[in-house]
């Protein structure tokens, strides 16, 4: 085994060992490896060693097939003129022709990432809709397309995503008569949906270097230190989200402790009408509908933080340490009591006397 095989199978057991379950699947190791190496030798113009190559797989029995020689000129343009009729078909809503190439370019095999997989899908709901945005809609031709992509979703290679978390709500559509009145499916008969699925299908095709006569050994090189980088930064970045979460928890402690001082402050200024009204003293009405709305925002800004999913920047607060005692003890505001605008007593100091006023209720 050559030095070159050696370090294929330290930094790719993945993709090699696989044909090493058996002394029978050997040679197909052996022979996939050997390929492989002989493909990156001619491509990049070391013809000299591809040929010891060849002898040496010769005295072995090896077969070796040489790759076929495109310019990278030719599978440029070729790629151009794809891509243009691709753009083009797209618009037209002629998914027939549009897959045909599709899967030419991207071929369906154990090489195809999942990012093309989901862009398919996304493709092929926007054929799926494209009737619907007509003027006017062609039902019809829906219902037929529509059963097209139940059976991709379900049954086809659209199966494999069903674990994909942006695209679990489509495999719902094909359940829904019309799309354009649910609530979650409207958007997909509208231009702006079917413009940012154009736009993903231009960006990946311009990112996406045609690479039919590019060496398989690149590829796995290429996979290999995508792999080493993405595990670098999932070790990074790791400590990064923890710190993250700790300092969201924090802040959601801080407005926590901030509703609890709120309802610990009204809570005792209520106190302080009941005493005054048993006292004989009169509530202001103003003074008591005034502690009711500021009870009242308070329950609707905690229920809004509790709802509120991205933490903001933490304001710092002073610590209180208020208490029902301090606070019936502190100095009461004369404002709050005006016996020239009195309801009344909430509580009269004679029992037996009922209220001259009716004391309003809030419950909340």
């Amino acid at each position: 085994m050559s030095h070159l095989q050696n370090y294929l199978l330290e930094f790719y057991p993945s993709s090699l060992k696989l044909f090493m379950l058996d002394s029978e699947k050997f040679v197909d190791y052996r022979l996939i490896s050997d390929q492989r190496c002989f493909q990156y030798l001619l491509l990049t113009g070391l013809s000299s060693a591809a040929n010891a190559l060849q002898h040496d797989c010769d005295s072995r029995k090896v077969k070796l097939k040489k790759p076929i020689s495109v310019s990278s000129k030719n599978r440029a343009e070729e790629y151009a003129a794809q891509k243009k009729k691709l753009l083009t078909l797209f618009e037209k809503g002629e998914s027939t022709q549009f897959l045909a190439i599709w899967n030419q370019i991207f071929p369906v095999d154990e090489n195809r990432s999942e990012t093309v997989d989901v862009l398919e899908c996304y493709i092929r709901i926007y054929f799926t809709t494209f009737p619907l945005r007509k003027s006017p809609a062609a039902k019809n031709e829906y219902r037929e397309r529509i059963a097209d992509l139940k059976s991709y979703l379900e049954e086809g290679a659209g199966s494999k995503l069903s674990g994909t978390p942006e695209l679990v709500q489509y495999f719902a559509l094909p359940y829904v008569k019309e799309p354009g009145k649910h609530p979650v499916f409207k958007e997909l008969v509208q231009k702006k949906w079917a413009k940012g699925i154009l736009e993903k299908l231009e960006r990946h095709l311009s990112s996406q270097i045609c690479n039919d006569g590019e060496a398989k050994l690149i590829k796995w090189m290429a996979a290999y230190y995508q792999y080493v980088q993405e595990t670098h930064h999932s070790v990074v970045s790791a400590p990064m989200g923890t710190t993250h979460c700790s300092d969201r928890s924090a802040l959601e402690y801080r407005e926590l402790q901030d509703d609890y001082y709120k309802l610990i402050d009204i809570a005792a200024e209520l106190i302080d009408c009941l005493e005054q009204s048993c006292q004989g003293k009169a509530i202001s009405a103003g003074y008591f509908a005034d502690i009711s709305s500021r009870l009242m925002e308070s329950n609707v800004e905690a229920e809004r933080r509790m709802q509120k999913s991205a933490a903001g920047s933490a304001n710092v607060r002073m610590k209180r340490n208020r208490s029902l005692k301090a606070r019936v003890d502190s100095k009461k505001k004369e404002s709050t009591v005006k016996k020239s605008e009195s309801t009344g007593n909430l509580i009269p100091a004679d029992p037996n006397v009922r209220p001259p006023a009716k004391v309003s209720v809030f419950i909340l």
